[in-house]
């Protein structure tokens, strides 16, 4: 898992939005669900919270 996908895992934590994850990492909107959903496929969960949990129990986050 690279920075950016963490930085992404940290900023879902803090309950931010595509919208707002794609403003702070200065990128397309489009681009933020492409990296979720290569997150998600990553980390095998099919949601936000799932990906979260997982990434906190992997001390990911």
């Amino acid at each position: 898992m690279n920075e950016k996908e963490k930085k992404i895992l940290r900023l879902i934590a803090e309950g931010h939005t595509n919208k707002a994850i794609a403003i702070e990492l200065n990128i397309p909107q489009r681009t933020t669900e492409r990296y979720l959903t290569q997150l998600f496929s990553l980390l095998n969960v099919d949601s936000r919270t799932e990906a979260v949990n997982l990434a906190e129990r992997m001390n990911l986050l």
